[in-house]
């Protein structure tokens, strides 16, 4: 793979967005980053209210001393939202010179991650009308990548220079791969306008919001593939790279957002808390970071999982018991924590398996 010589050298200025960064995966992007490359800028590009990034942004300051930070709004629901970032950000890029720059300039930009995105089970559509999962986790981020590589490619050619060679990552999911066995609904594309519209789409009767989700991811991988395709055909292949990254089981983070309260307490405490302190080496990364690989022989997780049927179906039975036969403090006691143990470690098994 062919590199620029300005690509090389990893102390000049340079700039890295980065969609959804103020919790999760987008965070600790923003973190890794701030910590390899101390003079680089960091965009996180968050929806509004943004006192959650700013604080993200002041945790990433104070965790790193890197002090090229910012939080920039950015809503990915939004196409005049995103229009308005691109451009912001297109114009501050080209005010970047070699001799004088303003405060506001940005370096070469050198990553694009677009990493936001939700998970909606009830139905909802964005502001612009279309469904809200499809809308953010991949509408938003065409139009964002389309929009700033336009922008820097025509800058370029203007300035007559060769741009550093950028990098562009979407993080899906291998929840897009019906092959593989991730429990979530295989996706469903048939048309685009389908999945904009799900009320036109008259053979899906479910209506699956977690589908929906699939469907979103597959369309990042989908539109990866069709960019770099076309990058070759421009011949900038090896300006502008583009990759199409699963990270994997994702525990703690904001996609569980919509599910019931009682889903989602599990998925952002207890499916994290499992996975640290019982997965231990039953979990490992494949070498093409595709997520993470079970080993149903390890007898740790066996005992987890006898362990969390019994406190399941112990739970299961005195909660029963106790609304339906009769109310007793001793009932409620014994019940609903061992309901609220035992379900955790038995769903994160049965996730991860």
């Amino acid at each position: 793979m062919k590199r620029s010589s300005a690509d090389k050298n990893d102390d000049e200025p340079r700039t890295v967005i980065i969609t959804g960064a103020s919790q999760g995966l987008g965070l600790q992007c923003a973190l890794n980053v701030a910590q390899a490359h101390p003079r680089w800028h960091l965009v996180l590009a968050c929806r509004a209210p943004l006192e959650k990034a700013d604080a993200a942004a002041e945790s990433v300051r104070q965790r790193t001393g890197h002090l090229h930070v910012e939080v920039v709004e950015l809503d990915l629901a939004s196409l005049q939202s995103v229009r308005h970032f691109a451009a912001g950000i297109a114009q501050r890029l080209a005010a970047w010179g070699d001799d004088y720059h303003s405060a506001e300039a940005l370096p070469p930009l050198a990553s694009l991650v677009c990493n936001a995105g939700l998970q909606v089970i009830n139905p909802a559509v964005s502001k612009d009308g279309f469904e809200l999962t499809f809308a953010t986790n991949h509408l938003g981020h065409f139009l964002l990548v389309n929009m700033l590589l336009r922008s820097i490619l025509v800058d370029s050619a203007q300035r007559g220079t060769e741009a550093p060679v950028l990098r562009i990552v979407s993080v899906a999911s291998g929840t897009h791969d019906p092959a593989k066995k991730t429990g979530m609904p295989h996706p469903r594309y048939i048309k685009a306008d389908w999945l904009a519209h799900p009320e036109r789409d008259t053979e899906d009767t479910k209506k699956d919001g977690r589908c929906t989700y699939t469907t979103s991811k597959l369309c990042n991988v989908l539109f990866t593939y069709e960019l770099a395709r076309r990058l070759k055909a421009c011949g900038w292949e090896d300006r502008v790279h583009v990759t199409a990254y699963d990270p994997g089981f994702m525990p703690g983070t904001g996609l569980a957002r919509d599910y019931p309260a009682a889903l989602r307490w599990i998925f952002v405490n207890a499916l994290p808390w499992a996975s640290i302190n019982f997965a231990g080496s039953a979990w490992r990364p494949t070498p093409r970071c595709a997520g993470l690989q079970f080993k149903p022989a390890s007898r740790l997780l066996r005992g987890i999982k006898k362990t969390g049927q019994i406190g399941a179906y112990a739970g299961i039975a005195v909660g029963v018991t106790a609304g339906v036969v009769v109310v007793t403090p001793i009932a409620l006691a014994v019940g609903i924590p061992t309901l609220a143990i035992g379900l955790p470690i038995y769903g994160a098994y049965k996730i991860v398996s």
